[in-house]
């Protein structure tokens, strides 16, 4: 027994010995002290980035994927999408009665509430302007907003068919909780049309004055009328100069809005029959809403990449990562995929770095040369109104030059393999460390859509859109930058 525990012990210190010299060699040895010197830059930026985000999810791709197949997929999944879900564009947790309602940014039109008197001008101008349209707007993407009703009351008139002739007797009220279930869709049919807010809540009207319309269409509107029992598709879509009067800052507005017309026709089992509409069947003015498109601007790029410089967020915070300049906008770039050959198009359109970065490992390629700038210049990014000293950024620059590179590989992997390096210095000599996307480790570097907004400088991405972390930290949402 002593004799096998010797021998133990003698072999744990021989070991000792070796590992000892080993490390004695590791310590006195110039290109081991710089491979670790490197890999520990990596390491510190990969625990601030956890310590801020969470652990990535496994295999995470960092948004490096084919979009636009993305999208022709989702083109099925028409989907009405209102202001208490997570994914509606625009979110404010004001809801329904915010002032700040706009579509997401490189959106067509920008979302505002429908001002009283805006509502009292449309309401107005369909109630004097007959004549109803066979359809609405071909677009797929849109925001619908909910102007105004009649008073909730219908003009209509009883009919009888006694003695063989239908005749006019006493005009009738009746009451708007028959015209509900606001319809929108591609045909004027209930199974082509989705069901969009219900006109007769308790407050004369629903509550969701917002909604948005993903992969839809707004060719048709109509609404179900629950007294005869019937979808009716009497409707007028006009695009609309509304005067300056209706708005606080003088300023006149175009907008598309859609008027519908009530009807029903109701019989009876005694032969008698309700119709109401009559001569107003031509006016669209018993239910008016707002459509605001909210079609992506045509863009020229396919992606757009967002990165960070490695910077010890730790260290610069004082251990603390909530405090760390995590804006992501160190260098932006879009990226056109050319067709049918290695070639990618590039644009540097921010540089929020004050460190060199380079693309493809070009030194020509340095994103502050090609604005003509030293690299301690922020461009793009609103360093002045984040308050940084007057010579460490430029208020605003166009994009930087766009140029071409051949790069084998690149489509295939949507744009990961576009190399993009700082240049840090280690242990007082300059060294280039590629940003990295590496499948569920820590990234410096990640893919979004073209229509991504980048951060400012010192706004952290977590406070600019709330869906980050749950992307990274369990890859969903897809489109996380659309919470904004």
């Amino acid at each position: 027994m002593k004799k096998y525990l010797m021998t133990g012990v003698a072999a744990i210190a021989l070991c000792a010995a070796f590992t000892s010299c080993s490390k004695n060699e590791e310590l006195y040895n110039p290109e081991q002290i710089e491979k670790n010197a490197i890999a520990q830059v990596y390491e510190n930026y990969n625990q601030s980035f956890i310590a801020a985000f969470g652990q990535p999810a496994a295999n995470h791709n960092w948004g490096f994927v084919n979009y636009s197949a993305m999208a022709r997929t989702r083109a099925n999944e028409g989907r009405v999408i209102k202001p208490d879900m997570t994914d509606f564009p625009g979110y404010s947790n004001e809801r329904c009665n915010s002032s700040n309602y706009r579509s997401p940014e490189g959106y067509a039109d920008i979302v505002a509430p429908v001002t009283d008197k805006e509502r009292e001008w449309v309401m107005a101008w369909f109630a004097n302007n007959p004549g109803l349209t066979e359809q609405g707007l071909d677009i797929h993407n849109f925001f619908v907003q909910n102007v105004g009703n009649n008073g909730h009351t219908k003009a209509g008139y009883f009919h009888s068919t006694e003695g063989g002739k239908p005749e006019e007797t006493t005009a009738q009220n009746y009451d708007g909780i028959y015209m509900d279930k606001l319809q929108i869709g591609g045909t004027a049919t209930e199974a082509d049309t989705d069901h969009t807010l219900d006109f007769n809540a308790t407050n004369g009207f629903n509550a969701w004055n917002l909604i948005y319309y993903e992969n839809s269409s707004a060719l048709q509107f109509g609404y179900h009328e629950s007294y005869g029992n019937s979808y009716e598709w009497y409707f007028k879509c006009v695009e609309l100069e509304v005067p300056g009067s209706c708005f606080s800052d003088g300023k006149a507005r175009k907008g598309w809005y859609v008027g519908l017309s009530y009807y029903c026709n109701k019989q009876e089992t005694n032969e008698k029959w309700h119709v109401i509409g009559g001569d107003r069947l031509q006016y669209g003015d018993d239910w008016v809403l707002k459509i605001v498109p909210a079609e992506p601007i045509p863009s020229d790029w396919d992606l757009r990449i967002i990165a960070e410089d490695l910077n010890d967020k730790i260290d610069e915070s004082e251990g603390d990562p909530d405090d760390s300049d995590w804006d992501f906008n160190d260098v932006v770039l879009d990226v056109k995929f050319l067709e049918g050959t290695d070639n990618v198009r590039i644009r540097v359109t921010a540089a929020g770095a004050t460190l060199p970065i380079r693309i493809n490992g070009e030194d020509a390629l340095e994103v502050h040369g090609l604005y003509g700038q030293p690299t301690n210049i922020m461009i793009n990014t609103g360093a002045a109104a984040a308050g940084y000293p007057a010579q460490a950024y430029e208020e605003k620059y166009p994009a930087a030059a766009t140029f071409e590179r051949t790069i084998s590989g690149v489509d295939d992997s949507y744009g990961q393999k576009i190399k993009i390096e700082v240049q840090k210095t280690v242990n007082g000599e300059k060294k280039w460390f590629e940003l990295e996307a590496k499948p569920g480790q820590p990234a410096s570097k990640m893919g979004v859509m073209p229509d991504y907004t980048y951060c400012t400088e010192r706004q952290d991405i977590r406070g600019w859109y709330s869906n980050f972390i749950s992307w990274v930290t369990r890859q969903n949402p897809v489109f996380w930058w659309r919470n904004h």
